[in-house]
């Protein structure tokens, strides 16, 4: 029987629309793809969310890479927050879960700077019952230990629990524990899929 559901958050629940947000910062389409590049595809990004690094160290990461750009990094970094958009189904479907009897949590790559920035945006988590942000752990999905440290904290049973992530590899982690998991596509998918599985078990 299932009796907690894990949601991420990005994607999942919260969209960043990182590419949109680049596009109304930078007018340069070869300014947009460098800056893309390093801010966003390079990894940097991950010790964001990992919460080991300074902000200034992860800034400092950045301009090494491309120091004609700093400004405009400097400001997309500060203003990263507007970029952040709380998907309109989130509040009704945590609270159809919780109405199930599911305890909901969340296990997310997210960090604290980001969070703290737009607060609105994750109004939610008052609805929730606890989770696991990367950057309070310093653990990454779709490592191991992110998971065994979600299961140890909440004291919770792998096969009783329902994972909802957008990225394949980590719902395949969760597997490896036994963990329930929806790959989310859509919402639309992911909830009816969510729904069998929730009548299933």
């Amino acid at each position: 029987m299932i009796d907690t559901v894990l949601f991420d958050i990005g994607t999942v629940l919260v969209e960043f629309q990182w590419q949109q947000y680049l596009h109304r910062m930078v007018a340069d389409p070869k300014e947009q793809q460098m800056i893309d590049d390093v801010m966003f595809q390079s990894g940097l990004w991950d010790e964001v969310d990992r919460g080991v690094w300074t902000e200034q160290e992860v800034l400092d990461a950045f301009f090494a890479r491309v120091p004609q750009y700093r400004e405009d990094i400097q400001r997309i970094y500060d203003n990263i927050g507007t970029s952040l958009i709380k998907n309109a189904y989130v509040d009704n479907w945590i609270d159809e879960m919780k109405a199930r009897g599911l305890r909901v949590l969340f296990l997310s790559n997210y960090a604290r700077y980001i969070i703290d920035k737009v607060p609105e945006s994750f109004t939610f988590l008052e609805k929730m019952d606890g989770g696991v942000f990367s950057c309070d752990v310093h653990l990454l999905k779709p490592d191991p230990a992110i998971y065994q440290t979600c299961l140890e904290q909440y004291q919770l049973t792998a096969e009783r629990c329902l994972f909802i992530d957008d990225r394949k590899d980590n719902c395949e982690a969760a597997q490896k524990f036994g963990i329930h998991t929806v790959h989310f596509q859509t919402f639309e998918q992911a909830h009816a899929d969510a729904q069998r599985l929730l009548e299933q078990a």
